[in-house]
C-alpha cells in the first residue's frame, strides 16, 4: 500500500510536469520567450488535466501489483 503522503509527492511531481513539460519545447529550451498568453494556457490546462486526475470526483489510481 502506498501512503498518502508518497501519493501526495506523485501528485505533485506530475503537476510540475504538466506545467514545465510544454514549456520546454515552446521556449525551444529556453532559448526564446514565450507570450504570457501562452503561459496562462498552458498553465489553465495544466490545472484542468491535474483536476481531471486528482481532484474531487476523481477515480481512485489503481496501485502497482
Amino acid at each position: 500500500m502506498v501512503s498518502r503522503c508518497s501519493r501526495r509527492a506523485a501528485a505533485a511531481e506530475q503537476f510540475l510536469a504538466l506545467l514545465t513539460g510544454p514549456m520546454e519545447q515552446r521556449s525551444l529550451l529556453g532559448t526564446r520567450a514565450v507570450p504570457e498568453t501562452e503561459l496562462r494556457a498552458a498553465a489553465q490546462a495544466a490545472v484542468r488535466t491535474f483536476l481531471l486526475a486528482f481532484g474531487p470526483g476523481a477515480e481512485p489510481a489503481v496501485e502497482p501489483a
